[in-house]
């Protein structure tokens, strides 16, 4: 994303590569924007004829640059170097990773029995902090007796990267003896308040505001207000300054500032948190949970909306997530500002309802086709206080989706091969279903990448209830994905399996075929889908196709 003010003459330029771009320009108030094709066009006039009073919908279709299948040639002796030393890389990382807990016996574990976890809270919370093994299990050795603070609940408030590097004696600073309430839980037992690094400031906070005899929310605000020096120029890189850090320095950007505030809010008995999608702070006072702002501009609001997010009736395609098939997005200043409900439970599932501020909102979404062009929806609409509205989300059909287009297959192979001990036919691995086939080559970053979209389809998969044929290179393993249906066989080199030779031959893609190799073929030998190379959501593209019924 580029941002430019425009000359005296209304003009601003911009160098960038050849496909399409989503041109925006506003005032602040106003706004115009268009889609421009630079493999066509150098110029895009735009008007500023929209306003934050218009509801409408709006279609764009983005279309990437053509690909370029012309690659560097790389002499064999470079290449067999290279596979040496990805090769050594592999050990040392297997080797580390052996030596997980949640990879070895738990009779080898050195936790003792804990009165406060169940055998299985113990193996998940071991599986969660992987090669932190040892902090985490000085930590658990620590608490072995009964006691009334939920420890499994305070283990599960932090993210799986935080039990990865969080230590034993940060993990002992926060934890507190309250009422077990759900304020209590979600807004007080809690380290992690938004993306900083989790360290110890609950009781170094608690005795200093003790001293300044601040004690409600009203004196902390105006603590803050008077001794935290806002610069959000300072810190270029955005990343997050501690609590502490904010408290010793008396100057931070203010995302930090919030993060400290909700810090001394919980450290002198008063919860808070930082709602992560909106960025706004909610402390609970005088029994209910309310905004807290340090912008002097923001204008005083009366109530929430409430939208209602749901799926078209008889949509039975997979539950769309945040960020990778939509996003909700607030204008602000001119420009919409996309919210962060990535990962967020309360769109976990639809239909979902969320309480936003009133102002004016886009609902985009977007599908991504099979030749990386994206078919995007657009639906602008304002949010008055107090409503409730509900939306559908509309994700717009792909032109290959077409049932003449399904049916149609892209190549066929020849339905009997040779395989080692005899002949085989496609009706043995296809059965009625089809079947999908899948080379990683000699697993490179883009096989990588296959593999962990494979394992978030596995649902998809797995009711699906075909095969997947997989062609795996030796010491890669593969058994351990728990992929739905596979059938793992060894790859060796391009072409060597009787299926690989026949889907390169039979599209003709030869020496150009770039791995992963990845189609999907039905029992009478039609190809139905056939993908080679890195691509994003090549296996959502190829679970449209599975017949799951």
């Amino acid at each position: 994303r580029a941002s430019f003010k425009t000359d005296s003459d209304g003009t601003a330029a911009l160098t960038t590569g050849k496909g399409d771009l989503l041109v925006w320009a506003t005032d602040g108030k106003h706004y115009g924007y268009a889609k421009m094709d630079t493999r066509k066009d150098s110029v895009a006039t735009l008007l500023l004829n929209h306003t934050e009073d218009e509801e409408y919908i709006d279609n764009i279709d983005i279309v990437p640059p053509a690909p370029n299948a012309v690659l560097p040639c790389v002499d064999s002796g470079k290449q067999a170097e290279n596979r040496r030393r990805t090769a050594f890389e592999d050990s040392v990382r297997n080797a580390y990773i052996s030596t997980f807990y949640c990879n070895r016996p738990s009779n080898e574990w050195k936790i003792k029995p804990n009165a406060n976890l169940t055998a299985g809270q113990i193996a998940e919370t071991m599986r969660r902090c992987e090669g932190n093994y040892s902090e985490i299990t000085d930590f658990l050795n620590r608490h072995t007796e009964k006691t009334d603070f939920p420890l499994y609940a305070y283990l599960q408030s932090y993210s799986d990267k935080d039990m990865r590097d969080i230590t034993a004696d940060v993990l002992d600073s926060h934890i507190t003896h309250n009422v077990q309430s759900e304020e209590y839980l979600k807004g007080i037992m809690p380290a992690r308040i938004g993306n900083e690094l989790v360290r110890a400031w609950r009781k170094p906070l608690s005795s200093a505001f003790a001293k300044e005899k601040v004690a409600t929310v009203k004196e902390l605000v105006e603590w803050t207000l008077a001794n935290i020096k806002v610069d959000d120029t300072g810190n270029y890189y955005n990343c997050p300054i501690s609590p502490m850090g904010v408290f010793g320095l008396r100057h931070s950007d203010a995302h930090s500032r919030d993060i400290f505030f909700v810090a001394a809010c919980r450290s002198i008995g008063i919860p808070a948190y930082i709602d992560n999608a909106t960025a706004e702070i909610f402390v609970f006072t005088d029994g209910d949970w309310r905004r807290i702002s340090f912008d002097s501009n923001r204008k005083a609001l009366t109530s929430d909306a409430l939208l209602t997010v749901s799926l078209p009736s008889g949509d039975v395609t997979a539950i769309p997530k945040y960020w990778s098939h939509y996003t909700i997005q607030r204008f602000e200043d001119g420009d919409f500002v996309s919210l962060d409900f990535e990962d967020d439970r309360r769109v976990a599932s639809f239909p979902f309802t969320i309480a936003l501020d009133p102002g004016y909102y886009c609902l985009s979404t977007g599908k991504r086709a099979e030749d990386g062009s994206v078919r995007s929806r657009l639906e602008f609409f304002k949010l008055s206080p107090g409503e409730i509205r509900g939306c559908n989300l509309i994700l717009r059909s792909l032109d290959t989706n077409s049932e003449d287009a399904c049916n149609q297959p892209i190549a066929s192979i020849d339905k009997h091969f040779e395989i080692i001990g005899g002949m085989a036919t496609v009706e043995d691995y296809a059965g009625e279903k089809g079947f999908i086939f899948i080379s990683l080559g000699d697993y490179r970053e883009p096989s990588k990448h296959l593999v962990k979209e494979l394992t978030e389809q596995s649902a998809r998969l797995s009711k699906w209830g075909g095969m997947v044929y997989m062609l795996v290179p030796d010491g890669v393993p593969a058994m351990s994905w728990n992929i739905p249906g596979a059938d793992i066989s060894a790859w060796r080199k391009r072409g060597d399996d009787a299926l690989e030779h026949s889907i390169i031959d039979a599209l003709s893609i030869g020496e150009k075929a770039q791995y992963p190799i990845v189609a999907f073929i039905r029992n009478d030998g039609g190809v139905m889908y056939c993908s080679t190379g890195y691509k994003i959501g090549v296996v959502e593209q190829l679970t449209r196709l599975l017949p799951t019924h």
